[in-house]
């Protein structure tokens, strides 16, 4: 059995091919509004935070990276919260340098379908 469609394809379906129409737009933007209010919810125990997302593909030998690591690990020392996309690469070089005493990290995952398994 397939997994249930995500909110996205959800919309897409409505409009697709024997489709019913998309949903009229006061009830698209109460699921916009919903998924804003729950994101808001989720993050408002980190505080004052700075979200750092990036390249998956950035080796760690890439000056790049190493940028991203400092950037992140002087936000942590003024007291943010690093809020990462959850993967390797850019993401990966926030997490370890935001690791300052005392703060915490956050990683979040964005649903790429044929990004992940």
């Amino acid at each position: 059995m397939p997994p249930p469609p995500t909110p996205d394809e959800d919309v897409l379906l409505y409009c697709g091919p024997g489709g019913a129409g998309a949903p009229d737009d006061r009830v698209r933007v109460e699921r916009i509004w919903q998924e804003i209010a729950a994101g808001f919810t989720a993050l408002a125990p980190f505080g004052k935070a700075v979200s750092m997302f990036g390249s998956g593909r950035v080796a760690d030998a890439d000056r790049r990276y190493e940028h991203a690591r400092r950037v992140a690990a002087r936000l942590g020392e003024a007291g943010f919260t690093i809020i990462i996309g959850g993967g390797s690469g850019l993401m990966e070089a926030a997490t370890r340098g935001g690791r300052a005493p005392g703060r915490p990290r956050s990683g979040s995952a964005i649903e790429l379908p044929h990004e992940q398994d």
